[in-house]
């Protein structure tokens, strides 16, 4: 069998950055009363990805599949402002007036997201009336990504053109699983999956949540109730902790998952 279809991607890019300063008795720069920097973007986008499969059973206990993801890319509207105050003393120790000024800027700025093509493939076997296995490999071309920011009025050194390569690389995720039913009503389950990181740690920052290499541990249960059928499941991420410039960086990930279906 064959299927095609259309995925609706939206997407939300959100970054927020607080600075405060509070000036001491002891503090070694006479000229600083007390400062706070505040940066701010926020922007939206909403695109369409195309999705092909093909499911095969060559035997009768095991069945194999191919999906394609198109990949798309999405353009992300949104604003930027960006505000100082408190660094006007710093005029008086040679810094130009126009950069530790008060200022109150925004500008509105677009975004070009490559959200990646990838495909897979995935084989499952019915090992016993009551135990299937099943493997799967799927490939992601985040190559394709680069930083690509327009802003309405730049703001140097905040507000930049950008147009570069981002420096990612394509990588390859394994999974596999089981599942358990007890009887035509209760089924359990189980896998693991891994999530490499697509980029060189030269690259590591506090505010990057894909700069960890993942293996996900996976467990749930469904119960068939006549036409309605509820599952749930925890994920646990075992990641690793890279460092940069003496500074280690975690991201624990803990997801828990509850569904619905109604067979009409």
């Amino acid at each position: 069998s064959a299927g095609v279809g259309v995925d609706v991607v939206q997407m939300t890019d959100d970054l927020k950055v607080n600075k405060a300063y509070q000036k001491g008795p002891l503090s070694p720069l006479g000229a600083l009363t007390d400062y706070s920097l505040n940066y701010k973007t926020s922007a939206k986008g909403t695109a369409f990805q195309f999705i092909g499969g093909i499911l095969y059973k060559p035997i009768e206990n095991l069945k194999t599949g191919f999906v394609f993801r198109s990949g798309t890319n999405i353009k992300l509207s949104g604003k930027g402002t960006y505000n100082q105050t408190g660094l006007a003393g710093l005029a008086g120790l040679g810094y130009p007036a126009a950069v530790v000024q008060n200022m109150a800027f925004e500008t509105n700025y677009d975004k070009n997201y490559a959200y990646p093509l990838s495909c897979g493939i995935g084989v499952a076997y019915e090992a016993t009336p009551v135990l299937t296995l099943a493997a799967g490999i799927d490939r992601f071309n985040y190559s394709s990504l680069k930083d690509e920011i327009t802003y309405n009025t730049q703001l140097p050194g905040i507000f930049m053109n950008t147009n570069t390569d981002a420096g990612w690389k394509d990588v390859t995720a394994y999974r596999i699983g089981a599942e358990y039913r007890v009887n035509g009503k209760l089924a359990f389950q189980g896998g693991i999956q891994n999530d490499p990181v697509p980029f060189s740690t030269d690259k590591l920052t506090l505010l990057e949540i894909n700069q960890y290499d993942f293996t996900y541990l996976c467990i749930g249960a469904s119960y068939k109730i006549s036409a309605f059928d509820l599952s749930a499941s925890y994920g646990r991420g075992l990641g690793d902790k890279p460092s940069k410039a003496g500074a280690e960086y975690e991201y624990p990930v803990n997801a828990y998952r509850l569904t619905a279906n109604y067979e009409f």
